[in-house]
């Protein structure tokens, strides 16, 4: 386990980067090296839990792998059209678990990051077995698994943060479903608005109970925050992660492409957390 996990850090560290210790916890999980000062203006901000590795880096990952097999698959057996007669999708979800599994063990199998893949993996085991639960019935069933394998958890306070945010977010999608003529236009920025509003309005007392601070800013900050870091921070930090082990030079250019990314986020949310 510590040579794997010793392999993509054992580079990082000779980038010489400012925001170097926020591209570990978001590359590898290690937070270690974060300050008080950073974790306080995170938590001021309310974007803390966009650090570190759990559900989201191991959503995208899962996703990358299962359409590059995918399209690896239908390109390789078009020609003699093999991948109409025969179902590889269950091939590709294998690589993608498996793909997650080894980049959960980069962040040493952390409470969050094992919730995530355990996650993944009752969901590729319901896909193969054709069945469909609800998400509620998900939720509830991981959080019994999950409890199982480590009941020690249950006094940790992010196994109720995060079952919290999924059972508000089935709530809210569940009392206000998006419509099918909803997806046009400003609607899919207004509905993205109503359930990050009900989402953080929601899951106040939980957080004010836990950190001592509720972050007036979370619902607006978030909203930016969130796409910017899903869409373009972390799909980042995995290809540099990644291009470690293939090409480290290539690595250190798209780090220090993050590097500055994460100067312009930081900037933003110590402005905020001023006001």
């Amino acid at each position: 386990e510590i040579y794997r996990r010793q392999s993509p850090s054992d580079h990082l560290p000779g980038l010489e980067l400012p925001k170097l210790v926020i591209i570990e916890a978001l590359s590898l999980g290690d937070m270690s090296g974060l300050s008080r000062d950073d974790v306080q203006l995170m938590h001021r901000s309310g974007v803390a839990h966009l650090l570190g590795i759990s559900g989201l880096p191991l959503a995208l990952v899962a996703t990358f792998v299962y359409l590059l097999i995918i399209e690896m698959i239908h390109w390789t057996f078009r020609p003699v059209k093999v991948s109409r007669t025969y179902n590889f999708g269950n091939l590709a979800m294998a690589c993608a678990l498996l793909a997650t599994w080894y980049y959960a063990l980069l962040a040493g199998f952390s409470m969050p990051t094992t919730r995530a893949w355990l996650m993944l993996l009752m969901l590729m085991l319901l896909t193969i077995n054709f069945r469909h639960w609800r998400p509620l019935k998900l939720l509830v069933y991981s959080f019994f698994v999950f409890v199982i394998l480590f009941p020690t958890s249950l006094v940790s306070a992010s196994i109720w943060l995060s079952y919290t945010a999924l059972g508000t977010i089935c709530l809210l999608v569940w009392r206000w479903p998006v419509k099918v003529d909803e997806h046009r236009g400003w609607a899919p920025l207004f509905n993205l608005f109503k359930l990050q509003m009900g989402l953080s309005m929601l899951t106040v007392p939980l957080i004010g109970w836990q950190y001592q601070l509720v972050s007036l800013s979370s619902p607006l900050v978030n909203m930016v925050a969130v796409p910017f870091v899903t869409l373009l921070l972390v799909p980042l930090c995995l290809i540099g992660t990644a291009g470690i082990l293939v090409s480290p030079i290539l690595a250190e250019w798209i780090f220090k492409g993050v590097n500055v990314l994460f100067d312009l986020a930081l900037d933003g949310l110590s402005w905020i957390a001023q006001q």
